[in-house]
């Protein structure tokens, strides 16, 4: 077998000029590993681990630039979503330091929204002998549709698979 490699990144939080929340050092830092991203050729394909934006649970326009700046690679890229793309883990309770945690749980919408840019998880595939699986575990606990989903996957679908 040929070597080959593939990329992993996550945490890019670039935020957009658009939003309220808007640090350029942000955006820069993200800007970078994209024009990094673009020089590698030779990679057969890109995971991403979340985090794709900084505000995406509020601003569909992240979405949207971060899946234009992926598409534009040079290979194939599969995502997972991240706090900042959907919201918070599931609580029942504000943090220590008076963050208003309950009011950043992730909802379903949220989830949806995610899904309709940068398609379904939990998702599997094998490339070159190697099995690659993503799913986004901070959804364990919420009670929402997506997670009777994640366990029916974890427990009966990816054990099945070749």
């Amino acid at each position: 077998m040929q070597p080959w490699s593939f990329l992993h990144i996550c945490d890019l939080q670039p935020g957009s000029p658009k939003s309220f929340r808007f640090q350029q050092r942000f955006y820069d830092n993200c800007q970078t590993a994209y024009h990094q991203l673009q020089n590698i050729t030779d990679a057969d394909l890109l995971l991403v681990g979340g985090d794709l934006t900084r505000d995406g649970s509020l601003h569909d326009f992240e979405f949207e630039e971060a899946k234009k700046e992926l598409d534009a690679l040079p290979y194939p890229y599969h995502a997972i979503p991240g706090n900042m793309d959907t919201c918070n883990k599931h609580t029942n309770r504000h943090g220590a330091t008076g963050r208003e945690d309950i009011r950043l749980n992730m909802t379903a919408e949220q989830l949806d929204n995610y899904t309709k840019h940068f398609g379904e998880f939990p998702w599997s595939f094998v490339h070159k002998n190697v099995r690659f699986s993503g799913f986004y575990a901070a959804i364990a606990g919420s009670n929402l549709p997506h997670e009777a989903r994640m366990w029916e996957w974890l427990e009966k679908e990816l054990p099945s698979l070749p």
